[in-house]
C-alpha cells in the first residue's frame, strides 16, 4: 500500500492502524487519495500524524469557477474561487454557502492556501468561495474587513444564479482569517466595516462562523502584548499604529466587543499546541448571551494544522457537523467517501451506502472503523451481520446476494473516521462514549452494533482504553462508569487513571511527525490520579449499570483518562459503554484572549 501515495510511504509505518484506515477514507473525501486504493491492515504501532502540507487536488464531481470578481474599488478588482458539486438536479434545494478566508497575519497569504478546505466542503455539498482580501501592504485596517463583507454581499445578491441559499451563508477562517470571520459574525451592522466594494444595501450578515485559531480580542492579551514589544508586529503593520497609539481601533476591531444575542453560532477550532485557551473569555461571553458556541481541540495540532494532512479531514468533519446544525440543513446530496475495487461508500444523511460492484472470492468486504454507533445493516432487504475488528469492520455477503447490490448501514451519529484520537471538551461536564475511545492491546475494540455500542473483547488483562479530555480551566468532576459484566464474570480489579497529557508537539528534526513524549518525561510534580473499583457483575456484558468511582481534578489543557484492568478475575474483564464526568466546582472566571 505504501507505493500508492507519498504520504503513506513516509508516514504509514508510524501510524496506528485504526488511524491508517481513517486516512484512506478521509484522503479520498478531500480528493488527495487515488481511486481504487485498498485498505490494508497491519500490526499496531505508535501513531504519528503527517505534518506535511496539503496539495489541493480538485475532487471528482466538484466544479470550479476561478477568478470571479466580487468587489471593485476603482480599478482594483477582488476575486474569489467558487466551488460547487456538479450535477445538481432541477428543483433541488439551493445549497448553503461558505466563505473561506485565508490567514497570514493580515499581511501575507492568498486564497489558494485554503483551497483544499474549500474543495473538501464543496465535496460535502456546500458552495464554497475562497476569497482574496487586501493585505496590510496594500491597504490598512479596516479594508480587509470591507472585502470579507463585500464577498458575503456578492454571494447573497447573486444567490439565484449561483444556486445558493441567501439565508444560509457561513464563513470559515484561520488565524488572521479567523479574526476576520469572527468580526463578520459579530458586527454585520457596523457601517464602518461595510466599505464600498459593491452591492450596497444587501446584508452582509452570516448565519454561522468557524474560527480556526483566530484572536477575538486585539486590545488586550497576546496581540496587544506583541504590538507593544515588536514594532513590526502584524497588528502594528495592519493598523499602521500600535495598540497604545490607536486603542479605539484595536478595541473596535475586537469581535468580543461586538458580541450580542444576535451573533450567530460560532465554532472555535484549534490545535492542542496552539493556545487552546485563546478566546476563553469570548466563549464565556457567548454562553452568557445564550449564543451557541463550541470548541474543538485537535490532538497534537499546532498553528496552521488545518493545512496539514493529518488534521484537515478531521476539522472538515467537525465543521460539517456544526454547519448542518447551525444552518438547520435537513439534507445535502450524498457525498462519496471511498471507492475501492469492489465498492463505493457514500454518506447519505443518516446512512452509509456501499454500492457493491463485485466481491472477492471469500465474499468479505472490509470497511475502516467508524467513530460512531450504528443501527441496522441490510443488503437486498435482509439483515447483514457486521463483525468488528480492532481497526476495521467486516461484512460477509450471503451466497443468495449477487452483485451489483447496495449495503445500507444506519448511522447513529456522524460518520467520523479519525486518524487521531478525539479530544472531548468537558467544561461543564461531559460524556466519554465508547466510540470516542482509543483502544490499545491485542483484543480490546469498539463494537458498534445497536445491541452493543461498547468497548468489548476485554479478555487480555493488559489491554486498555483511553479518552482525551480538554478543559478551559481547572475543575473537579465526579466520575461514573457505565459497565457491564456477564453472569459469573465479576470481581475483576480495575482502575480509572487520569493525568495531564505529556504529548509533545511536532518539532523540527523529527521529519514532520508528531510524537508522544515518553512517560519518563512527564512533569515530575504531576501525579496520576487513580480511582480503583471492583467490576460489578450485571448478568450480561451489555447490561450496563452505573458505578460511581469518586472524584478527580482535571487541569487546564488536554487530560488523559484511561481505564485499565489491574487483575482479571475470570474470562473477560467487562464492557464499557460510557463514562460520565459531572462538574462539582465551576471553573473560576478568567481572561485569556
Amino acid at each position: 500500500m505504501t507505493h500508492l501515495f507519498p504520504f503513506c510511504k513516509r508516514y504509514w509505518p508510524a501510524c496506528r492502524p485504526s488511524y491508517r484506515s481513517a486516512v484512506c477514507l478521509l484522503a479520498l473525501a478531500i480528493g488527495v487519495w487515488p481511486r481504487g486504493a485498498s485498505v490494508a491492515e497491519d500490526v499496531r504501532e505508535p501513531f504519528a500524524p503527517s505534518n506535511k502540507p496539503l496539495s489541493a487536488i480538485c475532487p471528482a464531481g466538484v466544479q470550479e469557477q476561478l477568478d470571479v470578481v466580487f468587489a471593485s474599488y476603482g480599478d482594483r478588482q477582488l476575486r474569489m474561487d467558487f466551488f460547487t458539486r456538479g450535477g445538481q438536479p432541477p428543483g433541488a434545494a439551493a445549497r448553503p454557502a461558505v466563505v473561506v478566508v485565508h490567514g497570514g497575519g493580515w499581511r501575507q497569504g492568498d486564497r489558494s492556501r485554503f483551497r483544499a478546505l474549500a474543495y473538501a466542503l464543496a465535496a460535502r455539498g456546500y458552495a464554497t468561495a475562497a476569497i482574496e482580501y487586501r493585505l496590510s501592504g496594500e491597504a490598512k485596517y479596516p479594508a480587509a474587513v470591507h472585502d470579507c463583507n463585500a464577498a458575503v454581499r456578492y454571494l447573497r445578491a447573486n444567490a439565484k444564479s449561483l444556486g445558493i441559499d441567501p439565508d444560509r451563508i457561513a464563513a470559515v477562517g484561520g488565524s488572521a482569517g479567523g479574526h476576520l470571520v469572527g468580526l463578520m459574525a459579530a458586527a454585520p451592522d457596523v457601517a464602518e466595516f461595510q466599505g464600498e466594494g459593491g452591492n450596497a444595501g444587501v446584508s452582509s450578515r452570516i448565519q454561522a462562523a468557524v474560527v480556526m485559531a483566530g484572536p477575538m480580542r486585539l486590545d488586550a492579551g497576546p496581540v496587544a502584548d506583541r504590538s507593544r514589544k515588536e514594532p513590526e508586529a502584524f497588528a502594528n503593520v495592519w493598523f499602521g499604529k500600535t495598540v497604545d497609539e490607536a486603542p479605539a481601533d484595536y478595541r473596535n476591531a475586537s469581535p468580543i466587543n461586538h458580541f450580542s444575542q444576535q451573533t450567530p453560532p460560532l465554532l472555535f477550532q484549534t490545535g492542542e499546541f496552539d493556545a487552546p485557551t485563546r478566546n476563553r473569555e469570548s466563549r464565556q461571553k457567548l454562553r452568557a448571551l445564550s449564543v451557541p458556541v463550541g470548541l474543538q481541540v485537535y490532538r497534537l495540532g499546532t498553528h496552521g494544522c488545518w493545512n496539514r494532512q493529518g488534521w484537515l479531514p478531521l476539522m472538515v468533519d467537525d465543521m460539517d457537523r456544526f454547519l448542518r446544525q447551525a444552518l438547520r440543513i435537513r439534507q445535502l446530496e450524498p457525498w462519496e467517501l471511498l471507492s475501492t475495487d469492489h465498492f463505493t461508500a457514500s454518506v447519505d444523511g443518516d446512512s452509509l451506502r456501499l454500492e457493491v460492484r463485485s466481491l472477492p472470492a471469500d465474499r468479505k468486504l472490509t470497511l475502516p472503523r467508524l467513530s460512531c454507533p450504528i443501527g441496522d445493516v441490510t443488503v437486498a432487504g435482509q439483515a447483514l451481520a457486521l463483525k468488528p475488528g480492532l481497526d476495521s469492520w467486516e461484512l460477509t455477503l450471503p451466497q443468495s446476494v449477487s452483485t451489483p447490490t447496495n449495503i445500507e448501514i444506519q448511522l447513529r451519529g456522524s460518520a467520523l473516521l479519525r486518524q487521531l484520537p478525539e479530544v472531548i471538551q468537558a467544561d461543564g461536564g461531559a460524556e466519554l462514549p465508547a466510540h470516542a475511545a482509543t483502544t490499545y492491546g491485542t483484543m480490546l475494540r469498539y463494537e458498534p452494533q445497536p445491541h452493543k455500542n461498547t468497548i468489548g473483547y476485554w479478555v487480555n488483562q493488559d489491554d486498555y482504553a483511553e479518552w482525551l479530555v480538554y478543559v478551559d480551566e481547572p475543575a473537579r468532576f465526579s466520575v461514573t462508569v457505565f459497565q457491564g459484566c456477564g453472569k459469573g464474570q465479576g470481581g475483576s480489579q480495575a482502575e480509572l487513571v487520569a493525568y495531564p497529557s505529556d504529548a509533545q508537539p511536532p518539532r523540527p528534526g523529527n521529519r514532520g511527525k508528531a510524537t508522544a513524549a515518553p512517560e519518563t518525561k512527564a512533569a515530575p510534580t504531576v501525579e496520576k490520579q487513580r480511582l480503583p473499583w471492583e467490576v460489578v457483575e450485571t448478568g450480561h456484558f451489555q447490561n450496563f449499570q452505573p458505578v460511581a468511582l469518586g472524584e478527580l481534578q482535571l487541569v487546564t489543557g488536554v487530560n488523559v483518562i484511561q481505564v485499565r484492568a489491574v487483575k482479571k478475575a475470570k474470562n473477560a474483564v467487562m464492557d464499557i459503554r460510557r463514562i460520565q464526568l459531572q462538574t462539582l466546582a465551576p471553573a473560576a472566571s478568567g481572561k485569556s484572549e
